[in-house]
């Protein structure tokens, strides 16, 4: 997924000849799995994946639909639920990003471990390790927003996310602002 995403955001730049797509201003996001998919997109630099996908090839291909030449660099990123496999990851310099969680999400308050069958122990760094290296950095991030008593799935409540929905609006709007 994060090959896709990082093919997808060249493949808009490279075909935004039109003028309806100012390649400054791309934001990626997504809820619980696709965010942690948009924020390795994002953040994950190819010297850090290790052995973690190195079956799958470069972050970064060279295929015909990996239009090389086109960065994957986007303005800001959108995290729902989300989690990172190492904060780390996030250095000087790399795009803000908005988050949201329940205060009882596992993503927000644990650092989580994962087993699938390719990789049978994955940790991946909550939502306040990923604040916290946001404030080290000196990158400027919005507060997390917060649903205290809710789980992961608070986003399934249509208040939540149209509340969540609102004030993502707001913090890109800031963003594209000149």
């Amino acid at each position: 997924a994060t090959q896709d995403i990082r093919a997808l955001v060249r493949f808009v730049k490279k075909n935004s000849t039109t003028g309806s797509v100012e390649n400054s201003k791309i934001f990626i996001g997504g809820g619980s799995a696709g965010a942690g998919a948009a924020i390795h997109a994002t953040y994950l630099d190819q010297d850090e994946i290790g052995n973690m996908i190195a079956e799958l090839g470069p972050l970064d291909g060279t295929g015909i639909y990996d239009h090389p030449g086109y960065s994957k660099k986007v303005k800001g990123v959108i995290n729902i639920a989300g989690a990172i496999n190492d904060k780390n990851y996030i250095d000087a310099g790399d795009p803000p990003m908005i988050s949201a969680y329940g205060t009882e999400d596992g993503y927000y308050k644990d650092s989580i471990t994962i087993s699938s069958r390719l990789y049978p122990s994955l940790r991946f760094d909550n939502g306040k390790k990923i604040q916290q290296r946001f404030t080290q950095l000196g990158i400027s991030t919005p507060p997390i927003i917060l649903y205290p008593g809710k789980d992961h799935g608070a986003h399934n409540d249509p208040v939540i996310l149209k509340n969540t929905i609102n004030f993502t609006s707001s913090w890109m709007y800031n963003l594209l602002q000149p």
